[in-house]
């Protein structure tokens, strides 16, 4: 009995560092009525502080670039707070610098087309085939996003956290044109201090609005870097209209 007691001590342990770290929680809150705004949410317990936060995020669809006064980073240094606490100064926060409601966003919630989570083992992380449509699968061709991870030396603010940072370029191919060559959606210039000396990245999933001008499609891509306790894993989107339809407006990218 006493030995299966100090196994069970022991799996706890182990299991207890296994599990080190913070891996956000995504929320998908929606689009404004005219679609030239999309917003995020992500949330956790902070590893090592155990304090809750909500980071909330609002782009502009046709710049993809955030909207003056966010993202909105909220937390409670609480160890006792909980996330619905946090989460309702996050959207007071963010209602107040957007001027859009909750409410509004969820009568346009967008469609996920492919979702590619963290906790599903052999997926391919760098890789995500989906289909605009759920009927006739069989002869809709599908798009294909492929994501390459670039190791290069730390920034200035990273000396010592790691020994290399990661940065991303993401492409998009359409099946229906496979001698077409792929539209790059985003590669990185530089990494933003907000990604926190990133090591690696992968796709996410990918959400679809049939906004008043045409089709948006928002890219989400999973960031890790180094945590207090283990890695971190936040949230990125890559935002734009559709680039295989015509008149669309060149591709960015939001940090």
């Amino acid at each position: 009995m006493r030995q299966a007691v100090l196994s069970l001590v022991v799996y706890a342990a182990l299991a207890s560092a296994s599990f080190a770290g913070d891996a956000s929680d995504l929320r998908i809150l929606g689009f404004s009525p005219d679609g030239k705004l999309f917003v995020f949410e992500e949330s956790g317990i902070q590893d090592g502080s155990g304090f809750p936060y909500v980071n909330r995020f609002y782009i502009n669809t046709e710049f993809d670039s955030f909207l003056p006064g966010t993202p909105i980073r909220a937390r409670i240094d609480n160890e006792t707070a909980g996330l619905a606490e946090v989460r309702r100064l996050a959207r007071q926060q963010g209602e107040a610098a957007a001027q859009v409601s909750d409410a509004v966003l969820a009568e346009n919630p967008g469609r996920v087309l492919a979702f590619n989570p963290l906790t599903e083992p052999g997926s391919n992380p760098l890789r995500l085939e989906f289909h605009l449509q759920g009927a006739y699968l069989d002869v809709q061709p599908a798009r294909v996003l492929n994501l390459n991870v670039h190791l290069e030396p730390p920034a200035e603010n990273c000396f010592g956290m790691a020994e290399q940072q990661a940065s991303f370029d993401l492409s998009m191919s359409d099946k229906a044109n496979p001698y077409g060559q792929p539209v790059t959606l985003h590669q990185d210039n530089v990494v933003p201090r907000s990604r926190n000396c990133p090591t690696g990245y992968r796709i996410g999933g990918v959400v679809h609005h049939e906004g008043p001008d045409g089709p948006i499609l928002a890219v989400m891509v999973n960031v890790q870097s180094i945590g207090f306790e283990g890695p971190d894993h936040r949230w990125i989107a890559v935002v734009q209209p559709d680039p295989f339809l015509p008149d669309t407006l060149q591709p960015g990218a939001a940090p």
